[in-house]
């Protein structure tokens, strides 16, 4: 991140001034009430950036990941390691159950105070994570969603990803145009939404929502790295989750459930990538080699699906360069 000294980057109206050293260091000068938010791929450097930040910044890091707000699993979602988190003050990680449903809903009711608090300390939220639909729902919202059917949660739930797609394509052509069919997450959302409504989720989302923010607090910063090189991170990142117990971690969180929870698909810490992966590794239908070769490439394709996102819904950021070792 070289450059001038100083960069004017106009967002919503309001002069941002990011300053730039001759190491390519950044600091960002705006109102008291601005909020940052670093977004990027998995295994892209948010974290070492976040630290960085945070340290220059009087900065108290958010996490706005949704699996990394699951105290399970810190290995397999890539928390940032205690030793990380003693270097700044860190918030809404681990803080969940398992068997939570957590969702933007709550999260938003959890960070919104805290952001607040931060604020009032006279400090500087920096929401780091890759789940930007949390942040957006910050500034535009969140849409006003009925309760959902358990029935019908249930037989959505038991679908596979291709027969939720179909299904999805044949009831809510709408949705579907909009979505991934790799994103069964969402998919299996939207369904639930049509079949327990009778209306498409695009029309939930258009009813006006309360917005906590003004756009114009937030500074948006995004990780940027070569494709090749951010692949290999991940394959080497996956690697090293087998080596430092992922398998043990996965083990110790699936006898929080029932067999049948297990298959059912209803939890979300469950869907993690990795999760299944390891889970069909323990029952011999993968081998160790084939889980952990699934496991990269399903979290490169969910890093692709990050990117796409952060490129398609945000419009005024800064690209920063990841750092060489992360």
């Amino acid at each position: 991140m070289m450059g001038p000294d100083f960069t004017g980057d106009r967002f919503a109206d309001r002069m941002i001034l990011v300053r730039r050293d001759k190491g390519g260091n950044i600091s960002c000068m705006s109102h008291s009430n601005r909020i940052i938010v670093l977004l990027g791929p998995t295994a892209s450097g948010k974290t070492a950036t976040a630290l960085h930040m945070a340290q220059k910044e009087n900065g108290v890091i958010i996490n706005c990941d949704a699996l990394q707000c699951y105290a399970d699993l810190a290995i397999v979602t890539a928390r940032p390691t205690p030793e990380e988190m003693h270097q700044a003050p860190h918030r809404q990680f681990g803080v969940w159950d398992a068997r939570d449903m957590g969702n933007a809903k709550r999260w938003q009711e959890e960070v919104i105070p805290q952001i607040h608090a931060v604020q009032a300390a006279g400090q500087v939220p920096i929401l780091v994570g890759g789940t930007g639909m949390y942040v957006k729902g910050l500034y535009e919202g969140l849409a006003h969603l009925p309760e959902l059917d358990e029935g019908v949660r249930g037989q959505v739930a038991a679908l596979s990803g291709e027969q939720a797609w179909h299904a999805l394509q044949q009831e809510d052509a709408v949705m579907a145009a909009q979505l991934e069919p790799a994103d069964t997450q969402r998919v299996k959302r939207a369904l639930e939404v049509m079949r327990s409504t009778g209306a498409s989720l695009s029309e939930w989302q258009s009813h006006p929502a309360d917005t906590p923010f003004d756009p114009a607090q937030f500074t948006y910063y995004a990780m940027q790295m070569a494709r090749e090189t951010l692949y290999a991170k991940i394959n080497h990142r996956v690697e090293h989750m087998w080596d430092q117990g992922a398998v043990e971690e996965v083990a110790a969180l699936a006898q929080q459930f029932t067999p049948e929870e297990l298959a059912s698909g209803r939890f979300p810490l469950l869907k993690a990538i990795g999760v299944p992966e390891i889970l069909a590794y323990q029952a011999g239908e993968l081998t160790r080699d084939e889980a952990i070769a699934t496991m990269q490439r399903n979290t490169r394709r969910y890093a692709k699906r990050q990117m796409t996102w952060i490129r398609g819904q945000v419009e005024r950021l800064t690209w920063l360069e990841s750092p060489a070792s992360s």
